[in-house]
């Protein structure tokens, strides 16, 4: 069967389950018509599965569900005191209801749903001013862990501005621009941004293709973005979700993708089809977007516990910094331990009421010790593990995702261990270390600077990334993150393997074999990535124009003019420069080159 076929009988199925009762459009219709105090809005909630109530009901309540997917409140509200009156059979019968949809929007674990395939399709027009989805739809959510997962919109919420007027006389009979939440599962108020169409439903409909179309645009978009202040490619100015978009643009228009072309302007897959897959398809591009952009969600620059080891863990690099901040963090609270250990301390013992202001003194610093400094000690241990949501939570969830994948190098593998282990059990060490440290010292005054001390080690990592000099702007970690990004999305096992490409995004095994001339690694050849990179032949007319101006400029020996149409190779240390002239085996990729030999066009 052809994809062409296989989309005519998908979509069939869908429109014919459509036709037989589109409840949730209906009830945002018949909103419409409605008067202005019905309208959806924070204070009157759309429940899930609402609309379900006009099919079981009797016909004692048919009125009830007249309008169908109000809130309970508002049904009630419509139904008016008619509920007084009801028998006791039916006001059991009523009861059931309502308890089959409390059931439906607050699911118990027992009662959690499974989608089939027809659920898990999201398809047909676009209703202007509407949400993109109703209760019942089957999405793929953002978790703070950032992984998808499947669940059910439960509810649909909806706010008005902040600045509209519902007394402005103008305003009668008009709707103002709604914002739309969602709930599901048992997350609250989600943003549209945080929701996608499930994946298995796309592919069923799209095929595979848009995939394998995500990893090239990916790889093209490392070729081109740099780490080049004031450059119109900088990570900081570069419109990454523009560039992404150019790239789909050119992709779905270019001759050989005719097929999928006509597929992906079929009438039956309408505009809510189209847009659901593109928009799921170019989630990694907004998410680099918003972490280069976002002061709010991405903030870097205010959050305290990034630290240098996160820094080499998401960029892959050595620095000498972290190795010496690595070093501090180990070797004092040993000599702090050795000194009281061996005896080798001097306490002073000449006083009797010394030793006793001590003990005291000690106690008062227990009492601080364990009413903020443990409590804090377990929510950064929850932010470095990835369930909190903070930047620093979600950059290490991010790192977490690619550690379970096997794509991360040697060098990020080390400090993303590090960063484990330096802010969890070696937290841990620290905490315990002083406690018994306090409990054997005599002065008060070394209580006091032994507290202090051991405070100052659990956040020397900390403070080197804290430092002005350290990251200004927090442009090195913006990439880092970019980075690691980049790496969730590449599926680096099947770019170098024929069978696992053929395997995963459902390409017969003799076509990818004719594709790369039967190169077992497929797109892994850096011979051939370095030819491509320079073959006119995989170029746009922009960027023939560059690699031309790249050539002038390379024979004149204009160094300004050849850092504008060459991508420089960046360091992240004096380290990393020094490795690569003295040890060119020990020389270490720059910053947004770690695909370099999958450039294989």
């Amino acid at each position: 069967m052809n994809v062409t076929d296989f989309l005519s009988e998908t979509i069939d199925k869908s429109i014919r389950s459509l036709g037989q009762g589109s409840y949730e459009r209906d009830a945002y219709d018949e909103h419409s018509v409605g008067d202005k105090n019905d309208l959806p809005s924070s204070e009157g909630s759309i429940p899930g599965q609402a609309f379900l109530l006009h099919r079981s009901l009797p016909v004692w309540s048919s009125r009830l569900c007249h309008k169908r997917g109000f809130s309970l409140n508002s049904a009630a509200k419509y139904r008016g005191n008619a509920i007084d009156v009801l028998t006791a059979v039916e006001v059991e019968e009523f009861r059931d209801i309502l308890s089959s949809v409390i059931t439906e929007e607050f699911p118990l674990t027992d009662d959690l749903q499974v989608p089939n395939c027809r659920d898990v399709i999201n398809v047909g027009p676009i209703d202007p001013n509407r949400p993109l989805y109703s209760p019942g739809d089957w999405v793929e959510i953002l978790g703070s862990d950032m992984i998808w997962r499947l669940d059910m919109i439960t509810r649909v919420m909806s706010e008005a501005p902040d600045d509209w007027d519902w007394n402005d006389p103008n305003n009668d009979g008009r709707d103002p621009t709604w914002t739309f939440t969602y709930n599901a599962g048992d997350r609250r108020d989600i943003a549209t941004e945080d929701l996608r169409s499930p994946e298995q439903g796309l592919k069923m409909i799209f095929g595979h293709r848009p995939w394998v179309w995500q990893q090239w645009a990916v790889l093209k978009l490392e070729q081109k973005i740099r780490f080049q202040e004031y450059h119109e490619s900088d990570l900081k100015k570069m419109d990454i979700q523009q560039f992404a978009t150019v790239l789909w643009n050119q992709w779905l228009n270019h001759p050989s993708n005719s097929e999928f072309k006509e597929l992906f302007f079929d009438d039956r897959i309408g505009d809510k089809g189209r847009n659901e897959l593109t928009h799921h398809i170019q989630k990694p591009f907004y998410l680099m977007d918003i972490i280069k952009e976002d002061n709010d969600e991405w903030n870097f620059e205010d959050d305290q516990d990034i630290n240098v080891y996160t820094y080499s863990s998401c960029l892959g690099m050595l620095h000498p910094i972290a190795l010496l901040s690595f070093i501090l963090q180990l070797l004092l609270p040993f000599i702090i331990w050795n000194s009281y250990y061996c005896g080798k301390y001097e306490k002073s013992q000449s006083l009797e009421r010394s030793e006793e202001k001590a003990k005291w003194l000690a106690l008062l610093i227990y009492l601080y010790y364990f009413s903020t400094i443990l409590p804090d000690a377990y929510y950064k241990m929850s932010s470095t593990v990835g369930s909190s949501d903070t930047v620093y939570s979600r950059l290490n969830s991010l790192r977490r995702n690619v550690w379970m994948k096997g794509c991360d190098t040697l060098i990020q593998q080390l400090f993303y261990k590090i960063d484990l282990f330096m802010n969890t059990a070696h937290i841990s060490l620290l905490s315990m270390l002083n406690v018994y440290v306090l409990s054997k010292e005599l002065e008060p005054i070394n209580v006091v600077l032994d507290s202090l001390a051991f405070f100052f080690i659990a956040r020397i990592d900390e403070e080197f990334a804290r430092a002005q000099w350290w990251d200004p702007n927090r442009r090195w970690i913006s990439a880092g993150a970019i980075e690691v990004v980049i790496q969730n999305v590449l599926n680096i096992p099947c770019l170098e393997s024929i069978e696992k490409f053929s395997e995963v995004f459902d390409v017969p095994l003799e076509h990818v074999r004719a594709a790369c001339h039967n190169d077992e690694m497929l797109l892994y050849n850096q011979e051939l990535a370095k030819k491509d990179n320079h073959d006119s032949r995989f170029m746009t007319a922009r960027e023939q124009i560059n690699l031309m101006c790249g050539n002038i400029a390379e024979e004149q020996g204009n160094r300004d003019a050849l850092s504008e149409y060459r991508v420089p190779h960046k360091d992240y240390s004096f380290m990393n420069k020094m490795l690569r002239y003295i040890c060119p085996f020990f020389e270490q990729k720059g910053v947004f080159e770690r695909f370099e030999e999958f450039y294989t066009w």
